[in-house]
Parts: C-alpha cells; sequence; structure tokens
C-alpha cells in the first residue's frame, strides 16, 4: 500500500494559477473533489445532474456556465431511484438539447457503496474509475 502524501501547511503552494482552473467556469474547479450541501429539497440532486450532463456533453451547466474540459461521467445517485434519475437526466437534457441515448453518464446502480472495504463492489467501481480516467477508452 502507498503512503498518504502529506505536506506542512505553511509549506503548500500560494500560486493561486492551480485556482483558476474550471471544469466548469466559475462554478466546480478542474479535478475537484467536493460535496454539493444545502437544506433538504433545495434542488441538490438537479445540479448533481445538470453537472454531469454538462460534463458529459459540453453543454453549458444550467444553461450558462461554460464547460472547459468533457469526458465521461460516473453517477452515484445514493438517495435518489433509479427511476426519477432516469427520468430528470432526460428532462434536463431535452432542456439543454443534448441527445440523451448518446450521453455518456454511467450510472452505479447499488443500493450502497463502500470505496474503504476489499470487496467485489469496490473492485468494480474501482475498475470503472480506471476506465472513465482512460476517457472511457480501453487501453
Amino acid at each position: 500500500m502507498n503512503q498518504l502524501p502529506v505536506q506542512r501547511a505553511s509549506e503548500l503552494s500560494i500560486d493561486s494559477a492551480a485556482l483558476t482552473q474550471w471544469l466548469v467556469e466559475g462554478l466546480w474547479s478542474d479535478e475537484a473533489v467536493g460535496i454539493l450541501g444545502g437544506e433538504p429539497k433545495c434542488c441538490k440532486s438537479f445540479l448533481a445532474l445538470d453537472l454531469a450532463v454538462s460534463v458529459a456533453s459540453g453543454a453549458p451547466c444550467l444553461r450558462r456556465f461554460a464547460v472547459r474540459r468533457t469526458g465521461p461521467v460516473l453517477l452515484f445517485p445514493a438517495e435518489d431511484s433509479l427511476v426519477a434519475v432516469r427520468r430528470r437526466l432526460d428532462g434536463i437534457c431535452s432542456a439543454a438539447g443534448v441527445g440523451f441515448q448518446s450521453l455518456p453518464v454511467e450510472v452505479i446502480t447499488a443500493p450502497t457503496l463502500r470505496l474503504d472495504t476489499p470487496n467485489p463492489t469496490s473492485a468494480f467501481v474501482r475498475s470503472d474509475l480506471d476506465f472513465m480516467r482512460l476517457g472511457g477508452r480501453v487501453q
């Protein structure tokens, strides 16, 4: 196992160039890991789905925010039914003028997901993540 890389906070770079790299201009930074949080029923799921459609297609997120780099998306809709996810994605695609059938969005259909334990599910997701990192291409 590789050791987790760490660095003293005072030694971190003060170069702000990395902060200006956007995946979705003004909305989500490139290679960011984050959480969409907010009050119940404030459209967090819709925003996540719109981000997924935008990154997968190149269409502006929320029809306003330009996408700087496109690629396949792996989506885990933990709290939403798969029927609702499909219906919402289809509707977002329609509003954005994007073809739903050819959209490179893969949906994890497992009801729960743990990446911190060695089991078939985490191995499957890791292989999917590797596939996505390659831009959906097998090498």
